[in-house]
């Protein structure tokens, strides 16, 4: 089983299928996927668009979060 990480990131746009993030980390906003091999990626909404996404640590890497 995948290591989840917790990643807080600013939404910028949400359609049905995804969010726009961005984060301290990244160089430019990246999309995320709501649904990964038919599981859910975790989103707890704060606030002023900020939230804590859970997902699998390899994603979080690939998408220059972490």
């Amino acid at each position: 089983m995948a290591r989840m990480v917790d990643v807080e990131a600013k939404i910028k746009h949400e359609t049905p299928k995804a969010w726009l993030i961005e984060n301290e980390v990244t160089t430019e906003p990246v999309w995320l996927a709501k649904l990964l091999n038919g599981d859910e990626i975790e989103c707890d909404e704060g606030e002023k668009g900020w939230a804590v996404f859970t997902m699998p640590e390899w994603l979080a890497t690939e998408k220059g979060l972490v």
